[in-house]
């Protein structure tokens, strides 16, 4: 019988835990973003008032939603795996369910029924091979005489897909467990995350005011810049987003803890 292996399925928690854990310095474009022609009065707005494309380097860096997001995968990321376990949890009963349904015409006998006394048959020293040529006690899925067929080579499987399925339900509680602990060290890195847009927000009104003429910040090329660059400034008109925004700045930078981002 050729092998069955289902170690990808705990790879992949792995690689789901290493994914939720690691994130790269550098700046990540939400989707959506990688239009260059979206937000045309955007665009237009911060090049006539700064003189720079609302693109160049500079903003793209001090915008860059890298720390937000590493937050958002952090919670998200455990939501997703107490949902995942969940899942799974039902799938193995209704797998469990389905083996164990009465077959068409055999009332009371299922596969999970018809497979123990396959089993039995097995531990009981019955193997059919081994009682014909000798050549043959090296055939079977575990090469001691056993019958190869499909119903054995299943039900060798199933047991395997039942243990990694375990092993990767237990990966995820330990996710969604952990997920507090996380967050904290997250918080200790980043710092609050509801003071993440003031710091940001902070860093572009002062680089705005570097490259205006006016010698004062431009809040709404400030806006125009974190909204381009994927910040949910809220609902309303342009002066309400801006009063809004200039508040939790202003609140912000008065505790003098601006957060690295």
């Amino acid at each position: 019988m050729g092998e069955f292996h289902f170690h990808a399925l705990g790879e992949a928690a792995g690689a789901f835990v290493e994914r939720a854990l690691r994130v790269q310095l550098e700046i990540l474009t939400p989707p959506g973003l990688e239009d260059p022609n979206r937000m045309p009065e955007h665009r237009a707005l911060v090049r006539s008032r700064l003189g720079v494309e609302i693109d160049c380097p500079e903003f793209a860096s001090l915008a860059s939603r890298w720390g937000a997001l590493l937050r958002a995968h952090n919670v998200l990321a455990a939501a997703a795996a107490d949902a995942l376990a969940g899942l799974l949890v039902e799938q193995q009963q209704d797998r469990r369910d389905l083996l164990e349904k009465s077959l068409p015409r055999l009332p009371g006998r299922s596969y999970a029924h018809i497979a123990a006394e396959v089993a039995h048959l097995y531990r009981s020293g019955h193997r059919p091979l081994l009682d014909g040529d000798e050549p043959l006690a090296q055939t079977g899925p575990e090469g001691r005489g056993e019958i190869a067929t499909d119903g054995l080579i299943l039900d060798h499987l199933l047991p395997d897909y039942e243990n990694e399925t375990a092993r990767v339900i237990a990966a995820l509680h330990q996710i969604a467990e952990h997920s507090r602990e996380r967050e904290a060290i997250l918080e200790a890195a980043l710092g609050a995350s509801d003071k993440l847009l003031a710091t940001i927000a902070s860093r572009i009104a002062a680089a705005t005011e570097a490259h205006g003429d006016t010698g004062e910040r431009d809040w709404e090329a400030t806006v125009a810049i974190l909204e381009f660059w994927g910040w949910d400034l809220g609902p309303g008109p342009l002066q309400s987003k801006i009063d809004r925004l200039r508040k939790k700045v202003e609140r912000w930078e008065a505790s003098r803890q601006p957060v690295d981002c």
